[in-house]
């Protein structure tokens, strides 16, 4: 089984997905990070609503928190009633839409808790059985394993539809799909192979604490300015996502009238437009099951509200449904009786596209191009004229109609365009003055009609067709005419026909600037001129160039991530956070942007690290810390090799072969320590400049954007020492030196422990103070935790001394009363350890105590033990004696007092 969902495994405790009908549970395991939900049978959670996309939403898990994101679906994604354009957190009692129909509940996971009806699962290992003495009702969860999907068993799931509600929940370290449909309702949660835990996972009912549905939360998503909506609104109609728009509409309070409302529908009716006449080409090629199958395809992307998506499925009820056959109807008691008239074979309201009608429109339409092309005006506007014709009877949108539109429109420009010309110009030609026409030459114009421009020539009059006069010509002759605006919007197009596409825009700037009551006549040309429909706002001009309302959101949108990204560049810390925000909340739209911006100015910020007057000396001290590393592993590793450095070592309490290796390895330890011992008293050290802080600082933001906005992996950081520096003002020295954050940690907070050992030593003697000292600095320079003077474990060491200096004795072992063993001991003096281990010595000094215990395996292993936190060094005359312990249950803070 693949796509994160597999069978649940002993004594694990990730999360679940348990679907539940009518007392019937059916519980799935969630492995992976991301999940997909939809339609599709790729998806993670399959789900069988016609108002769910293909790949509807995407369910990701960072940081242990889940996060949901919109994978531009048809009908968009809510979370607690608002639509999401960009990845959202979900918190506990999130409430989240999908489609319309299926709604989940998401919660964080809590101890303890049942579902407030059904039989807890029983144990199998194919499907879950009921209660005993139970019948289940027939499941409607697709029960095909994921990864073993048939082609047959796919497209019956695709079959279904959801109608309910699925409700997913923590429950005892479970997440719980709880669906509130009835048995007769069809309906499927996801499609895998379900399993079921052991009995005791789940309890039943009467045994749990019933669960308090809890209160819906508060909108978690952040408020959206009107700006932003409209924003939103301006990319999904680009996109054709129109259920995400019509969202947008409803937060904007212009769902049922309006201009935004207008150009919704305008756009929803050009896409169905489309799709029929796609249809129809289909179904004159390859029959209408072909025809069928791709509006069924195409449904998805429409609203089921919307007239477009109510017309598709008549056309596609007309395409599958069965012609009427005339015979007639059997009733019940086997008398025969004819169909009546409303029983009649359903029909749609309009009749599919017939494909002759279509391929005539075609043909009228080629040769009318072709007229025009030759400048044959009136043949060209007669074919145009008799594709409409054609076409009178086709409903909706027809790419064979808007051609033969934008054609009609342009024979009456380029007309309309020689008429002026010849108004303004042609009673005194001459004043144009020298017009270059053929290669080379150019002179004097005599005279301008409707079959072309007459020039003075070498031998006479040089006439020149309009069909075959170059461009430079004719874009002299408008440079020079005195035209009108009307003309000059007419002129452009004779300019499309030269494929000069630039210059006929910049001279609708030229007619916008002498006269803006042209404005609805230049919409109208540049929709034509792009082959598109007319925006109903009409097109912007900014910077001196015509953007139509998409291309206004894009540039808008582009200009405002190049801002936000050149800022991200800049060393304004306030500037640059306010720009990373911006660009999240443009969600998907910035994301590449925003991604390579952060790498960018990262990689700037590694540069002047490397750069810098200190990068050097900063180096030649953080590079001793993996000769320090290499030189303590190779040290602890012997250390705590109890056959090549055994205890007990010496007979009769051991073997011969046991003291020879005491022999032989000892020495070596002293080498390897002696060695972390040189490295560790290097006195190089390099001072950190502020810069340097601040510019670590800013990779580990940048770090958390990259993760966390971007949805990325950061390049490699600087070396992990550089990362992991001391507090500002302390110079870099090996002792100081951090590889991790965790291991920032204990280097302070050894620091900060034997300060306050010094400081305040409770009951220690001056020699036991020297004692602890001395075993910190050993456990630190090999890489341990600082233990803490803990006065209950320095009572049981000092006691223990004076009952061995007192009574004669030197063993672990006391003869005194309730002193038996050191842990007695230990308890006696009022702790409750987690973990102890002693020490004991007969020596003149803490350091000659301390140095006898590292020349003897067992001790030393006592004296780097890795969990001790807490330690009571005792003294008596020559006797010593050392107790560790992990923590005090009594008193769980210590090691921080």
């Amino acid at each position: 089984m693949d796509r994160g969902i597999d069978p649940l495994t002993p004594n694990a405790h990730p999360h679940r997905l348990v679907i539940e009908e009518s007392g019937h549970r059916e519980i799935y395991e969630i492995l992976e990070d991301t999940l997909v939900v939809g339609r599709d049978a790729a998806c993670a959670i399959q789900l069988q609503d016609h108002k769910i996309s293909r790949r509807h939403a995407e369910i990701v898990r960072r940081d242990g928190v889940l996060h949901i994101r919109d994978l531009e679906s048809s009908n968009g994604t809510l979370v607690n009633g608002l639509p999401i354009f960009r990845a959202t957190a979900l918190a506990d009692g999130d409430k989240i839409d999908l489609g319309g129909n299926s709604i989940l509940w998401v919660t964080e996971a809590r101890a303890a808790m049942s579902m407030d009806r059904g039989e807890p699962a029983t144990a199998t290992a194919a499907a879950p059985q009921p209660p005993s003495g139970h019948t289940p009702p027939p499941s409607n969860v697709d029960r095909t394993p994921v990864g073993d999907r048939s082609p047959r068993a796919a497209h019956s799931s695709r079959a279904r539809l959801i109608v309910g509600t699925v409700t997913i929940m923590a429950i005892g370290g479970l997440i719980v799909l709880r669906s509130t449909q009835n048995d007769s309702t069809p309906g499927t949660g996801a499609t895998a192979t379900p399993v079921t835990p052991e009995r005791s996972e789940v309890k039943p009912p009467d045994e749990v604490t019933p669960f308090k549905q809890a209160e819906p939360l508060q909108p978690k998503l952040p408020v959206d300015t009107e700006a932003d909506l409209l924003r939103d609104f301006e990319l999904a109609i680009t996109d054709a996502r129109f259920g995400a728009a019509t969202y947008v509409l409803q937060r904007l309070g212009q769902d049922r009238r309006g201009a935004l409302k207008t150009r919704l529908d305008t756009a929803i009716a050009d896409a169905a437009g489309e799709v029929q006449e796609q249809a129809a080409r289909l179904e004159s090629s390859h029959g209408k099951r072909a025809a069928a199958d791709f509006i069924k395809l195409q449904l998805a992307d429409f609203p089921a509200a919307s007239g477009a998506h109510t017309q598709l499925t008549a056309i596609l009820l007309g395409l599958t449904r069965k012609p009427a056959t005339g015979r007639p109807v059997v009733a019940k008691n086997n008398a025969k009786r004819e169909t009546p008239p409303d029983e009649a074979p359903f029909k749609t309201a309009r009749k599919p596209i017939p494909p002759d009608v279509l391929k005539k429109a075609g043909e009228e339409v080629a040769s009318a191009d072709k007229a025009l092309g030759e400048h044959r005006f009136k043949a060209a506007e007669a074919r145009y004229r008799q594709a409409l014709a054609l076409l009178k009877d086709v409903h909706g949108p027809n790419r064979h109609r808007r051609h033969a539109e934008r054609g009609i429109r342009r024979v009456a420009a380029q007309l309309g365009f020689v008429d002026s010309l010849i108004s303004s110009a042609g009673t005194d030609p001459g004043r144009l003055g020298r017009i270059p026409h053929i290669s080379g030459q150019s002179s004097k114009v005599i005279r301008i009609d409707h079959s072309g421009v007459t020039f003075v020539g070498t031998s006479g009059p040089l006439r020149v067709a309009w069909r075959v006069l170059p461009q430079r010509a004719f874009i002299a002759i408008l440079d020079k005419a005195p035209l009108d605006a009307e003309s000059m919007v007419d002129a452009v197009s004779w300019l499309r026909e030269y494929g000069a596409d630039e210059e006929a825009e910049k001279l609708l700037v030229r007619a916008y600037k002498k006269d803006e009551a042209v404005k609805p006549r230049i919409d109208q040309a540049l929709a034509d001129g792009r082959q598109i429909p007319l925006p109903e706002a009409g097109f912007a001009l900014l910077d001196g160039q015509w953007y139509s309302p998409r291309e206004v959101a894009r540039k808008r949108l582009n200009d405002l991530i190049e801002k936000s990204v050149k800022i991200i560049g800049d060393d304004d810390a306030d500037a640059r956070a306010d720009a990373i925000a911006v660009l999240m909340g443009l969600g998907d739209a910035a994301r590449s942007s925003l991604y390579r911006a952060l790498l960018m100015r990262k990689a700037h910020l590694k540069e002047r690290l490397a750069n810098g007057k200190a990068a050097a000396a900063m180096s030649e001290v953080g590079d001793l810390r993996a000769g320090l590393e290499e030189a303590r592993a190779s040290a602890l590793e012997l250390i705590f090799d109890t056959e090549k450095y055994p205890y007990p070592y010496r007979p009769p309490g051991a073997s011969q072969a046991a003291f020879e290796q005491y022999r032989t390895h000892q020495p070596i330890v002293d080498e390897r320590v002696a060695a972390i011992r040189k490295i560790w008293n290097d006195e190089r050290s390099a001072g950190v400049p502020d810069f340097v802080h601040e510019i670590i600082s800013e990779i580990r933001q940048l770090n958390r954007a990259i993760r966390e906005s971007a949805f990325g992996e950061p390049t490699a950081d600087p070396a992990a020492w550089m990362m992991h520096l001391p507090a500002q003002g302390e110079r870099l020295t090996i002792r100081n030196v951090a590889m991790s954050e965790a291991d920032r940690t204990r280097i302070e907070k050894a620091a900060s422990v034997m300060k306050r050992n010094a400081a305040n030593p409770g009951e220690a003697t001056r020699g036991e103070i020297s004692q602890c000292l001395i075993t910190n600095e050993y456990r630190v320079m090999m890489g341990r935790w600082a233990v803490r003077l803990y006065d209950p474990l320095v009572n049981a060491s000092h006691g223990h001394c004076a009952d061995m200096s007192r009574l004669g004795f030197f063993s672990h072992t006391s003869p005194v009363a309730g002193k038996r063993t050191p842990f007695a001991r230990i308890v006696k003096a009022g702790m409750a350890p987690s973990g102890a281990s002693e020490n004991i010595a007969i020596n003149r000094g803490p350091l000659g105590a301390h140095n006898a215990w590292v020349h003897s395996p067992g001790h030393h292993r006592n004296i780097l033990g890795r969990s001790w936190r807490l330690m009571g060094p005792g003294n008596v005359g020559r006797y010593w004696c050392q107790n560790f312990t992990v923590s005090d249950r009594n008193v769980p803070d210590a090691y921080d007092k």
